[in-house]
C-alpha cells in the first residue's frame, strides 16, 4: 500500500511539472506571437508536424506489427506504440488553431497566390481538405487501436475486421501525410515543386516514430520495474528496424537532392540553396549527422542494439528528426540560423503536452503489468 501511495504521489508531482511546462510554453507562444508572429508560428508548425507525425506513426507501426504477425512486438511494444495515439485529439485542436489564427503569418500565397494554382491555394479549401483528411485518418487509426487493445486485453482472437483496419490505416496514412506535406510544408514556397517530397516527408515520420518507440519502450521498462519484457532480443529487433528506416529515409533524401541538382531548374534549386548555404548549411550537416551518420555507424554493431545503447541512439535520432522538420520549415533567404528562448519554450510545451497525453494510458499500462 505504501509503494502504491508513493507511486501515485510521484505521478502527481510529475504531472504537475508537465502541466507547468505546458503553461509556460503557452505563455511563451503568446508573447512570441505578439512580438515575432511569423517566426513563432513557424516553430509552432515545426512542433505540430513533429509530434503529430510521431503520434500517428505509433499507430502505423502497430498496424504493421499486426499484419506481419510480429510476435516479438505482439504485446508490450505494440501497447507502447498505440499509446502515442493519445496525442491525436490534441493534434486536431492544434491544427484548427494553426489554420484559423496562424496561416496568415505562414503562407505567402494567401495574399499573393500563384496564378496557375490559385484554385488549389485557397485557405478555406486547404483548411477543410486537410482537416477532413486528418479526422478520417485519426478516426480510423483510433478505431484500430481500440480494437487491437481489446483483442489483447481479453486474450481472444483478433476481431475479423482488425486486419482490414490495419491496411486502411496504413494506406490512409501515406495519402493524408502526403497531402499534409504538400499543403503545410511545400506551400511555404508555393513555387517549389517536388514529386518525391511527400514520400520523403511521411517516411521521416516513420523514422522518428520507430526511434521514439524504442526510447519510450526503454523508459516504460524502467518506470514499471518490469525490466525483463524489453529484452536484448526485442531491442535488437527494434534496432534493426531503426537502421532500415534510417537507410530508407536517407535514400529518399539523396534521391530528391540528386533530381533537383541534375535538373538544375531555378524554381527547384532555390529550396536547396537556402538550406545548404551560410549558417543553414551547418544545420544541414547536423541533420545528416544525427539522422544518418551516427545511427548508421552505431547500429552496424550488434552491441549497440542492446537496450541502453539503443536508447541513446534513439534519442539522437528523435532530436535529428525534430531538427529536420525545423530545417524544412524555418529557413528563409532573409534570416540566418538562430534559436530564441520562445522557440525552446514552445517546443518544451509541446513535449509536455505529448507526455501528458500518455499519462492516462500510462496508468492503465501500469495496472495491466502489475496484474501480469
Amino acid at each position: 500500500m505504501t509503494g502504491a501511495r508513493s507511486h501515485f504521489f510521484k505521478l502527481n508531482r510529475t504531472t504537475g511539472l508537465l502541466l507547468g511546462t505546458a503553461v509556460l510554453g503557452v505563455l511563451a507562444f503568446t508573447i512570441g506571437v505578439a512580438q515575432h508572429p511569423q517566426q513563432t508560428w513557424k516553430i509552432f508548425l515545426v512542433n505540430f508536424l513533429f509530434w503529430s507525425g510521431i503520434s500517428i506513426s505509433g499507430v502505423v507501426f502497430s498496424a504493421i506489427f499486426h499484419l506481419t504477425k510480429a510476435r516479438w512486438a505482439a504485446d508490450r511494444v505494440r501497447t507502447v506504440a498505440e499509446s502515442f495515439a493519445c496525442f491525436l485529439p490534441l493534434s486536431l485542436l492544434l491544427y484548427v488553431l494553426l489554420m484559423v489564427v496562424g496561416a496568415g503569418s505562414l503562407y505567402p500565397w494567401i495574399t499573393d497566390p500563384p496564378p496557375a494554382r490559385a484554385g488549389w491555394f485557397s485557405l478555406p479549401f486547404l483548411g477543410l481538405r486537410d482537416g477532413i483528411a486528418l479526422m478520417l485518418l485519426y478516426g480510423v487509426g483510433g478505431k484500430f487501436v481500440l480494437a487491437s487493445r481489446q483483442s489483447r486485453r481479453e486474450s481472444s482472437s483478433a476481431p475479423s475486421n482488425l486486419s482490414a483496419l490495419a491496411v486502411v490505416t496504413i494506406l490512409l496514412y501515406t495519402a493524408v501525410f502526403s497531402l499534409v506535406a504538400i499543403d503545410l510544408v511545400m506551400s511555404l514556397d508555393p513555387y517549389w515543386i517536388s514529386t518525391l517530397f511527400p514520400a520523403y516527408f511521411f517516411m521521416g515520420n516513420l523514422c522518428g516514430g520507430i526511434a521514439a518507440l524504442a526510447a519510450a519502450s526503454f523508459l516504460w521498462r524502467r518506470l514499471t520495474g518490469v525490466e525483463e519484457w524489453f529484452s536484448d532480443s526485442i531491442a535488437h529487433d527494434l534496432g534493426k528496424l531503426l537502421l532500415g528506416f534510417t537507410l530508407l529515409w536517407t535514400y529518399l533524401l539523396w534521391s530528391q537532392y540528386l533530381v533537383i541538382w541534375y535538373g538544375n531548374l531555378p524554381e527547384e534549386l532555390s529550396f536547396l540553396m537556402v538550406r545548404t548555404t551560410g549558417s543553414w548549411g551547418v544545420l544541414t550537416w547536423m541533420v545528416l549527422s544525427l539522422c544518418f551518420i551516427i545511427p548508421f555507424t552505431a547500429l552496424l554493431s550488434r552491441h549497440m542494439k542492446r537496450p541502453t545503447p539503443l536508447f541513446v541512439i534513439s534519442l539522437i535520432m528523435v532530436v535529428g528528426i525534430w531538427l529536420e522538420r525545423f530545417w524544412l520549415v524555418v529557413p528563409s533567404p532573409e534570416t540566418g540560423l538562430s534559436v530564441s528562448w520562445v522557440d525552446l519554450l514552445v517546443t518544451l510545451g509541446f513535449f509536455a503536452l505529448f507526455v501528458l497525453s500518455q499519462v492516462v494510458l500510462g496508468r492503465r499500462l501500469d495496472a495491466t503489468w502489475d496484474r501480469d
